[in-house]
């Protein structure tokens, strides 16, 4: 989770999204780092890219890996992602 906290803190020097998730591409990339599940970090960038969060989309990926079938959100950003159920704020 240390990559979420690095998007975090590179959002916080005004870096776009698309920014930032070139530079964790890049990260990811370097041979100088090793990134446990790289294969998620990298799906989740894909996914990014998209549409939604990165990580709502690392939470998903990772809850699909563990046998879940759908991460709730309230997000209605990422509704067309099968693995999403996006839940309503309506009482």
């Amino acid at each position: 989770m240390i990559i979420i906290e690095t998007a975090w803190v590179l959002s916080a020097y005004e870096l776009t999204q698309s920014e930032i998730l070139s530079t964790l591409e890049s990260v990811a990339a370097d041979g100088r780092f090793q990134i446990e599940h790289g294969s998620l970090l990298t799906e989740a960038i894909q996914r990014t890219r998209k549409k939604g969060d990165l990580p709502e989309h690392v939470a998903s990926i990772v809850a699909r890996r563990s046998g879940a079938k759908k991460t709730q959100t309230f997000d209605r950003a990422v509704r067309l992602f099968p693995d999403f159920e996006v839940l309503s704020c309506s009482g």
